[in-house]
């Protein structure tokens, strides 16, 4: 019998780098990524950076409050992990990474974490790269994670009906030293039952140990008896 496996994919999955916007109103504000001459994809409204070895290089976005009264965004610089549904996933800072990972990419920027713009003020807000001495190929991945702000009394409020609401934007970060291309290599981790809405499943984990995004993946398992 064949069955497929739920399956928590960790590293390096497949999803688009596009920036993208959670929950209805968040046209409360916007955010742009302003491209450098680094930028390897001109195409594409995310930062695709081909950075040296060692190379500082600054970056901008630019922020823009929509409503008539002042507002403070919360940035973070996340490293991409995976989630169990093998999309990439920008918004968790706190993820374990895989060994196998040698630089994660929220190590090398440095900036402001909270900009408080006035009413229908649009501000640029800059971030440093700082490089590792060494040369790598394949590349790293992470990204922006942009949120308002919520004010304390909306927060109280929120706990009591047992619902939180965030509006954020995510714009992507990639980087690159060189065009070698990287063939991704999967490894089993390990292998446990889990529970989900109720059901029963089989939870396997995968690492991808080279710094390289897998895309157009499957998987299939074979469940069989235990030998004895």
């Amino acid at each position: 019998m064949k069955k497929i496996i739920s399956c928590i994919i960790i590293v390096f999955a497949c999803t688009s780098l596009m920036p993208y916007v959670t929950q209805a109103d968040a046209m409360a504000f916007n955010v742009k990524a302003i491209l450098p001459t680094t930028q390897n994809n001109p195409d594409v409204s995310y930062f695709d950076l081909r950075l040296k070895p060692a190379a500082k290089q600054k970056i901008a976005i630019e922020m823009s409050n929509n409503t008539a009264k002042a507002i403070t965004l919360k940035t973070a610089v996340n490293t991409a992990s995976t989630n169990s549904n093998g999309v990439i996933d920008y918004s968790a800072s706190k993820v374990k990474q895989d060994k196998s990972m040698k630089v994660a990419i929220a190590e090398l920027v440095t900036g402001p974490t909270q900009i408080t713009l006035k009413a229908n003020e649009t501000k640029t807000v800059a971030y440093q790269i700082k490089m590792p001495q060494e040369s790598f190929d394949g590349v790293l991945l992470g990204g922006f994670y942009i949120a308002k702000k919520q004010d304390e009394q909306m927060n109280e409020t929120e706990e009591k009906q047992q619902i939180k609401n965030e509006f954020s934007y995510v714009i992507g970060l990639k980087i690159s030293n060189t065009d070698k291309k990287i063939i991704p290599k999967l490894a089993l981790n390990a292998i446990a039952t889990t529970e989900k809405n109720d059901k029963t499943l089989i939870a396997a984990t995968l690492r991808n140990t080279q710094a390289a995004i897998i895309s157009g993946l499957k998987i299939e398992a074979k469940l069989t008896k235990k030998r004895q």
